[in-house]
């Protein structure tokens, strides 16, 4: 309980989890792949 306590204190008002402050990504290749398609023409049109 005092633990609790503590962060609503500092301002948390109940623990955070992890899933809560994540933030997805695609990895760095996939941007650079997803920039060069879009920059391609698109065929056929």
């Amino acid at each position: 309980m005092r633990g609790l306590e503590g962060t609503q204190r500092g301002g948390v008002r109940y623990p955070m989890p992890s899933f809560l402050t994540y933030e997805p990504a695609v990895p760095k290749k996939y941007e650079e792949l997803l920039a060069m398609q879009r920059a391609e023409p698109e065929a056929g049109h």
